[in-house]
């Protein structure tokens, strides 16, 4: 699979190249990623250079779609801060510390953040550790709910992809519900688009 790489992500994409087609053509499944339709007569290079400049825009409607996968953390609330993982939402308890940690316990998160940061280092520091902990449980998880073998993939666009017997999910679906989690394994392995 062709591959376009940006700041933020590898994108990979299919190609499809016909002979009565007059203008590149982009379209996001959720399941197979990135489809692009391009005239059978534009050089390979051209195409490049158009999905690059278009990156930003396939970022953007990605996450529109699939809003509930890319939630950041609202500090600016009255709400209690909450993050969202297998479908429910738990509060964040924060307090400032020596070190940085951040676990799951008894239905709620836990957040230690160094003494001196600041408003925006502590809630850009929850975001990494909220992300690199909803990794290693997508690991953990996936493998779980289903008889084929399950495994996380970094965030490209789709939320999973088959290959033989392996089912690969994008690591943020282990904010999504068991349920939905399992329909979309369900609509991979039987190849369904939407």
């Amino acid at each position: 699979m062709p591959i376009i790489e940006d700041e933020q992500r590898k994108i990979e994409y299919t190609l499809t190249t016909l002979s009565d087609v007059h203008f590149i053509k982009i379209y996001l499944d959720d399941l197979n990623g990135v489809q692009v339709t391009a005239p059978a007569a534009k050089p390979s290079n051209k195409v490049d250079d158009f999905l690059h400049k278009k990156t930003q825009w396939m970022n953007e409607k990605w996450q529109k779609l699939h809003h509930d996968l890319y939630e950041t953390v609202e500090w600016e609330t009255e709400q209690p801060v909450r993050i969202t993982y297998l479908g429910r939402s738990y509060q964040v308890i924060m307090e400032a510390g020596s070190a940085v940690s951040f676990h799951f316990s008894k239905g709620k998160f836990y957040y230690t953040y160094l003494e001196q940061f600041t408003h925006q280092d502590k809630q850009r520091e929850l975001e990494r550790v909220k992300q690199e902990w909803l990794k290693e449980k997508a690991e953990e998880k996936f493998s779980t709910l289903h008889k084929w073998t399950i495994l996380p993939e970094p965030d490209k666009l789709r939320l999973g992809y088959k290959d033989e017997r392996t089912i690969y999910l994008n690591w943020r679906l282990i904010q999504r519900s068991k349920q939905k989690i399992a329909t979309v394994i369900d609509d991979l392995i039987e190849e369904r688009t939407y």
